[in-house]
Parts: structure tokens; sequence; C-alpha cells
């Protein structure tokens, strides 16, 4: 699958901005007890990345497209390293919120360009199959800030761990692709509002994400004080099984190649409600820590079909010229579900327990199902 040096630097990123979500929920039992925060607060600074996201998504890509994407991603870049280093050096919630609303800008800011750019400047590849391989940076970043954060949380401490990460952004920033591109920039299109099935799949992408994220952040949590796993163990853990969502490309990769790609209901069932089934087996307290955590990366790698099938899609729904707008929706959506889904999780396991947040997971995924089985079979109707 060849892959460019832009097109690398571009998709890396996008991995730097999704680690960025990744790496609280390992450091927040730490960061809690230093600063004094209660699950949900915690919950909150976790889900706080996708606020400018959840309010922007899809005007953000208008004004990045007049804006030029090149230049936005780089500024989106710069605020995550300005954000990371804030929440390390922070000695108040408050503050560590602050920091986290900046943060909160630089995702913003790449993850309404970056799938553009990587659909315009793939060379090899046709833009359904570019945004396949980028549908990938979410999983792969989240794992990455997961892992990497609990395996460091110990010997540094959550405040040399966020250092490591603004380190990180610098090195990328100091690695920018020189030259121009041969890809025509963006013109401000005529085309400001995303179509219509465009803004469903969106919905049905933000039900995704509500489950998937709230899920992640909370799963640490889960291991440490039910489970009696260790901050190393737990993040581990949860980063695999954030990691194990990138097989899910498989699937809508192999299907793009062949022919023209469906949202049919059997590959609905399997990565929206099968996932969801195996929650109330992940949260069962007659299951040990061992069953738990094989039951969650088994979960993740169903979940994971998902996000490369509505990616897939975008070409087919909104057409060449309408990428960015749909695209900007899609990133709204998903930004207000990650942005729900941890203190949504984490207020159903304050007041009622580990199981009943399986139910809410079920029911969230069910309405996504819904929507996105109507939406493709609306196509064919017509």
């Amino acid at each position: 699958m060849p892959i460019g040096r832009r097109e690398l630097w571009i998709y890396l990123t996008g991995l730097l901005a999704a680690a960025q979500m990744g790496k609280i929920p390992p450091l927040m039992p730490l960061i809690s007890d230093e600063l004094g925060l209660t699950l949900f607060i915690g919950a909150v600074v976790i889900a706080l990345i996708e606020l400018s996201g959840a309010l922007f998504g899809a005007p953000a890509a208008g004004l990045a497209a007049r804006a030029g994407e090149w230049r936005t991603l780089l500024v989106g870049l710069t605020l995550l390293i300005a954000g990371s280093l804030g929440e390390a050096l922070v000695g108040s919630g408050t503050l560590l919120t602050l920091a986290r609303a900046v943060e909160s800008i630089g995702y913003l800011s790449v993850i309404v360009t970056a799938p553009v750019l990587m659909a315009r400047e793939a060379r090899h590849l046709s833009a359904d199959l570019a945004l396949v391989v980028w549908s990938t940076f979410l999983p792969v970043g989240l794992a990455l800030g997961t892992i990497l954060s609990g395996a460091f949380a110990e010997p540094l401490g959550w405040r040399g761990v966020l250092l490591l990460w603004s380190l990180a952004g610098a090195v990328l920033w100091l690695c920018v692709p020189r030259g121009r591109s041969g890809a025509a920039e963006t013109v401000p299109a005529m085309i400001i509002r995303p179509p219509g099935a465009a803004l469903v799949l969106a919905c049905g992408f933000g039900c995704f994400t509500c489950f998937q994220v709230g899920l992640l952040a909370l799963m640490p949590e889960f291991l440490i004080s039910e489970k009696g796993a260790s901050p190393g163990t737990a993040g581990l853990v949860t980063g695999l099984g954030g990691f194990m969502t990138i097989s899910g490309v498989i699937v809508p990769f192999y299907l793009a190649r062949r022919s023209d790609l469906r949202l049919s209901v059997p590959l609905l069932l399997l990565s929206l409600i099968v996932p969801a089934t195996l929650l109330f087996g992940v949260f069962s307290p007659l299951a040990s820590l061992g069953a738990s955590a094989i039951l969650f990366l088994g979960l993740n790698i169903l979940s994971g079909i998902f996000p490369s099938l509505v990616f897939a899609s975008i070409p087919r729904w909104a057409g060449p010229s309408g990428i960015g707008p749909a695209n900007g929706a899609i990133a709204q959506a998903g930004a207000a579900g990650s942005l729900l889904g941890p203190p949504a999780y984490a207020a159903v396991v304050s007041g009622t327990g580990w199981m009943p947040a399986a139910v809410f997971g079920l029911g969230v995924s069910l309405v996504g199902l819904v929507l996105v089985t109507a939406l493709e079979a609306r196509r064919f109707r017509t």
C-alpha cells in the first residue's frame, strides 16, 4: 500500500492528535489524587479535548478550507504541543481544564484538515481507500496514548509523561515536509452545508464514538477499581484494545478494492451490536481480570470495522466536492459523541454501577444501527 512522505506526515499528525485523547485516562487516577478531582470531573477533563469539535466541527471545516488546510494543520499541531505542556505544569483542576481546552482547539484543527489532505495527496490510492487508511488514526493513536502513558506513569509521574507528549509534538513539527504539494489547494466551495445523507451518517458515527470513547476512557478505572489491576496493566489492556480496532480496517479495505462499499446490515450488526453485547461480559462481576480483558479485546476487534465503513462511505454519500463539508459534519458528530461518552458512562457508573453502563452502551449502539441502516435502505429505494 504505497504512501508518500507527505501523506505519512499527515497521518502521524493525526496519530499524535488521537494520542492526546488516550494519554489522560491511565494518568487520571494519579492526577485526581494530586489535584483532588472526582470521578465525574476526571471524565469531563478526559472528554474535554472533543469540546471544540463538538461545537464547531462543521463550520471549522469551511474555515480551514478558506485559510488553507496545511496552514490550519500546522496551527493545530502547535496548539497540541502547547496544551500538553500546559497540562504538565498546572497546579489545579481549573488550570488543567484550560490547558485541555487549548488542546481541544488543536485537535479540531487536525481532524478537519488531515482527512481532506489525505484524500487529496494520495497518489496510488483512490479517495475512499485513502480515507479508509485515515480511519485508523483514532484507534492507533488512542492505543499509543494509552499504552505509553500507562507504561511511563509510574517511573516518570503524570507530569513527566505529559512533558514527553509535548516533546513528541515538537519533534513532529520539526519534520514538516518541505516544498509544495503537486495537489491543488481546496478552493472554497459553493457547498458549505453537507448533504442530508452525510448528516445521518455523521449522527450514526457520533453514536459509535459515544460508545467506544466512553468505554476506553473508563476502562482503566474499571480494571483498577473492580479487578485490582495496576495502572500499568490497566493502561496496557486498554491501549491494546484501542489498537486492536485497527484490524477492523481489513474488511472495508478489501470490500472497497473489489466493489462499491455498502453499509450492509450484517456488517453493522457485527461492528455495533455484537461489541455492545460483549460489554456485559466485560463488566460482569463474575469475570476475572483476564476474562474481562479478553472480552474487551475481542469487542474492540469487531467495533473497529464501523469507523472504516463510515470514512470509506464519505465520497459515495457526499461526492468529490462535498468531502470537506461531510468530513466536518462527521468530525463534529464524532467529537460530540466522544465528549458525551466518558461523563455519561461515569454518571451511570456512579449512580447505578458498571452493569447498567453496559445497558447504556447497548442503547447507544442500537440508535446508531437504526440511523445507518435507514440511510442505506433509503439509498436503495431511490
